[in-house]
């Protein structure tokens, strides 16, 4: 036997020997001493520690945020609605980690418990037309197939409690979840039966599922009835999880399953209004049984008109994550999900957000690159769909010709065509596992017209819907797919201007706090060719010109600048030299610093040390022979996370080339970029990710004249001797300007 006991100083959770049970125990975290066995009283002024519970409540710590820096980075491929991320996630964690997240002079903002809603789209700003793929716009708010839940009328009783029939619904309704974590760790949390039976709602966090969304749990129990003699435990399978809104939606399957929550908006609550916080606050540490808590509505947060969240003034803390907020009529109008620690201040996501997830939407629409068949232009599109209960039975998107302007809003019925608008070409399409693919043919498109496209859904009974309508922002020739020599060939004496662009945003929990970090590095540069040897090795000089570098730690500006915006204007004093093989492989990756003031070099260190590192990875291997459409070849690209070693992971690429098109008076080849990231071999430290992108080749020098990668990274690392947890992305974009001919 053994007794559960919480730290009532730190929160830590202890499992101890039943023999110790009323004796002084001293907390091996804080130092602190308490009685094993005594139910923690924690002052409402310090109800949320400086330091979250372990298990049994998985709620990450995070700061509150500001809003972050949003930039248009350039190249990238198309999508809509939904987080686009792209890039190398090299040198990036190096210098953002250790130099902003470790740096002892950061001022955060104040604690959170339990992540809040956010937005991590990374981009918001169209791309520019010289792009190989574009993104549109993200989507403020997708429209719902499916019409909501009607309200559930419950007689109220005048004086703002709930009614005894209400009050016994709730509780069957709210269960306690148990979760087995993939390091076999126990984490804890609540959920509610919500909108239709055996759907059991709660928050990605209680998952673990926020930072680290290539893991899921081993196991997850949802416990009905909690502490009651016919308590009963169900397993529950994960449908979706959205970590833009921190929810997820699970199954549960069995028999007299407690009846569906309703989940009503949020946007009729008033401030002041009463409502309950239902769950299992501290986890069972209280006792197994739920608590049902008064509270208030504070505020109604917005974002561009919108109820991004529900400030409620009290009635939560760790443990009620993923429970649901009720009115006075028992109906769901949000779901518990943060709160700033020494404050009574806590937050709830909107029930509009729910039935978003429920309902179904387009998560982003991703354009290949267009090319011809004959007389025709096709373009491939990939709609990926979130689509939990399988309420979205079709969709697809349609194009048409029309006036360049501003994005055109949402619709329910078929949108009215607009003045010089072409007639619309429609793609349909069932979905497969989420995704639905396949070709739209483009019509011809007039001189100063643009092509737009608009995503479509049709629900259950073919009720269609229409989301906002964006200009494509790339009008690329398209590609005649038909063989072509791809070699690479090195020219002693040639100099090239080089840009080079990369943003990166990604988030780090460590030890129980969650903090997310954007870096954000433009850079000028010129490499000169100063000789080739026998063996067709280049030996080139990368001259470093001008880097800026921006960072923002939640949202923030650092209160001081990092060593590597300190170094950045000692930057011209650095210097890169490369060796690069035939194929256009780096064999060779050296920094010259000799010219460097000695107290800037560890700053320019790691500028340079993500410059060369981004060049290598988009440094694309040339087969030096003839290839067809479709041809494919690989290398392998390494990804140095200084997590302990520096050869911690590993890209498997693929490259594949699509064809060839004239711009610019010149010919030039179009390769699309994937590949998978892991561990190298031996190193037994998690990585997991993948990448992708599109690199353009000048077919007469074998030079990439442009290219964008793009890779999503999960990972566990070690920060100042604490295991951590980070994931998250980063977009680079080369461009080089080749000799004329």
């Amino acid at each position: 036997m053994s007794i559960a006991a919480v730290c009532p100083n730190c929160r830590a959770n202890y499992n101890l020997p039943d023999n110790l049970f009323g004796r002084k125990i001293r907390c091996t975290r804080c130092q602190g001493s308490f009685v094993a066995g005594a139910i923690p009283q924690t002052p409402a002024t310090r109800r949320l520690s400086k330091v979250r519970p372990t298990a049994p409540v998985a709620l990450p710590v995070r700061r509150e945020s500001g809003s972050s820096r949003s930039k248009s980075s350039g190249i990238a491929p198309a999508i809509i609605g939904g987080s686009i991320v792209a890039g190398v996630f090299a040198a990036v964690l190096v210098a953002g980690i250790y130099f902003v997240l470790g740096s002892k002079n950061n001022t955060p903002g104040p604690t959170v418990v339990m992540v809040e809603n956010r937005t991590t789209t990374v981009r918001e700003v169209p791309m520019a037309n010289t792009a190989p793929n574009q993104t549109l716009p993200t989507e403020k708010a997708p429209p719902q197939p499916i019409a909501k839940d009607p309200p559930v009328e419950n007689p109220g009783t005048g004086d703002g409690s709930l009614t005894p029939q209400v009050r016994e619904r709730v509780k069957r309704a709210t269960v306690y979840l148990r979760v087995t974590l993939q390091n076999n760790s126990a984490a804890q949390g609540s959920g509610f039966f919500a909108v239709e039976p055996g759907i059991v709602l709660t928050n990605a966090h209680v998952l673990g599922m926020l930072v680290g969304q290539t893991r899921k749990p081993q196991k997850v129990e949802v416990v009905l009835n909690s502490g009651q003699p016919d308590e009963r435990t169900l397993p529950g399978q994960i449908l979706e999880v959205d970590r833009v809104s921190d929810l997820a939606v699970l199954r549960v399957t069995g028999n007299n399953l407690p009846e569906p929550l309703s989940v009503q908006s949020s946007k009729d609550l008033q401030e002041t209004q009463q409502v309950y916080v239902c769950g299992f606050p501290l986890g069972v540490n209280l006792g197994k049984e739920i608590s049902i808590r008064k509270s208030s509505v504070a505020s109604l947060r917005k974002e561009n008109g919108e109820i991004t969240r529900v400030q409620l003034e009290g009635g939560m803390d760790p443990g009620n994550s993923g429970g649901p907020i009720i009115d006075t009529k028992g109906n769901v109008v949000g779901v518990a999900v943060a709160g700033i620690r020494g404050t009574t201040i806590n937050f709830a996501i909107p029930g509009e957000k729910v039935h978003s997830i429920l309902n179904g939407r387009v998560s982003k629409v991703t354009f290949g690159q267009p090319y011809k068949s004959g007389d025709k232009t096709s373009l491939p599109v990939t709609v990926v769909l979130t689509n939990p209960l399988g309420k979205i039975k079709q969709a697809g998107i349609e194009v048409w010709t029309g006036a360049p302007g501003a994005p055109r809003p949402p619709s329910a019925t078929q949108p009215a065509p607009v003045a010089k608008d072409s007639p619309r070409r429609q793609l349909l399409l069932a979905p497969r596992d989420g995704i639905c693919g396949g070709e739209i043919e483009l019509p011809p498109l007039p001189a100063g017209m643009a092509y737009w496209f608009q995503p479509i859904v049709a629900g259950d009974a073919a009720r269609m819907q229409w989301s906002a309508a964006h200009v494509y922002p790339n009008t690329a020739p398209p590609l005649e797919r038909r063989p072509a020599t791809l070699a690479l060939t090195h020219r002693p004496g040639n100099s090239n201007p080089v840009e080079i662009e990369l943003t990166t945003k990604f988030r780090v929990e460590r030890n129980g706090s969650e903090q997310e970090l954007n870096i954000d590095l433009d850079g000028q540069f010129r490499e000169a060719t100063q000789s080739v040897d026998n063996q067709g090795i280049a030996t080139v000089r990368l001259e470093y010109l001008k880097v800026d570098v921006g960072v923002t730690v939640d949202g923030r500006n650092p209160p001081n600048p990092t060593p590597m915006q300190q170094a950045a204007q000692f930057v011209a004093t650095m210097a890169g030299d490369l060796r690069l093989d035939r194929q256009g492989s780096m064999v060779q990756n050296r920094l010259d610093m000799s010219k460097a003031p000695m107290g800037s070099r560890a700053g320019l260190g790691r500028i340079g040390q993500q410059v060369q590192q981004s060049l290598d990875a988009l440094a694309v291997p040339l087969p030096g022979n003839e290839v067809k459409p479709g041809q494919s070849w690989t290398a392998q690209r390494m990804i140095p996370l200084d997590v302990g070693r520096p050869d911690a992971g590993v890209m498997d690429m693929k490259y594949t080339y699509l064809g060839v098109r004239t711009r610019d008076a010149r010919l030039e080849a179009v390769l699309s970029l994937d590949g998978a990231i892991r561990a190298r071999d031996g190193n037994n430290q998690y990585i997991k990710g993948k990448t992708s992108g599109t690199a353009i080749i000048d077919v007469t020098t074998g030079l990439t004249v442009q290219a964008v990668s793009s890779i999503e990274v999960d990972l566990d690392m070690t920060i100042e001797g604490q295991a951590s947890r980070a994931d998250g992305a980063m977009e680079i974009q080369v461009q080089r300007t080749v000799p004329a001919k």
